[in-house]
């Protein structure tokens, strides 16, 4: 009797602790997104971190000023960072994801000069009839040590 109850309880465990291991594709796209952030910070790619802002955003007069001048508020090269993934919103209708939005941390962010920053960023993955919003909405960057941010786009929606 005790193999009957033991058996369903270790396929159950051993099932609960494999799933918690795996990642979505929600995870992935928000890694894909916090190393892209870095490195257009690091190489200066105003171009490809503007290519990442959603088509309403690209549109606002002072968008690449405000580009330059995150470039400018991280002092020295990032060497090494880690991301969270912060939380998640969606609108469902009828059983269909009509909009989601993340909300990712890219967090411990540590430059060759000793510097430590955090930055928050706010992105629509899909938003059904309105393509023009799907892409990163604003970038936050924080400087805790100086109490200073700066931040590039603005929330549209």
């Amino acid at each position: 009797m005790k193999k009957i109850i033991i058996f369903p309880l270790i396929v159950i465990i051993v099932t609960t602790l494999c799933s918690c291991s795996k990642t979505t594709s929600s995870n992935i796209t928000v890694k894909g997104q916090c190393d892209e952030i870095i490195r257009c910070f690091n190489e200066k790619d105003s171009d490809g971190l503007k290519s990442m802002f959603c088509e309403t955003v690209k549109k606002t007069e002072n968008l690449d000023e405000q580009i330059e001048n995150a470039f400018d508020f991280i002092d020295g090269e990032i060497i090494s960072y880690d991301y969270l993934i912060g939380s998640e919103s969606k609108s469902v209708d009828e059983g269909k994801v009509t909009k989601k939005r993340v909300y990712p941390w890219i967090t411990e962010i540590l430059t060759d000069k000793n510097r430590k920053y955090e930055m928050q960023f706010d992105s629509y993955v899909i938003y059904e009839n309105k393509d023009e919003a799907i892409g990163i909405i604003c970038i936050e960057i924080f400087d805790r040590e100086a109490d200073t941010s700066c931040k590039i786009g603005e929330y549209v929606y």
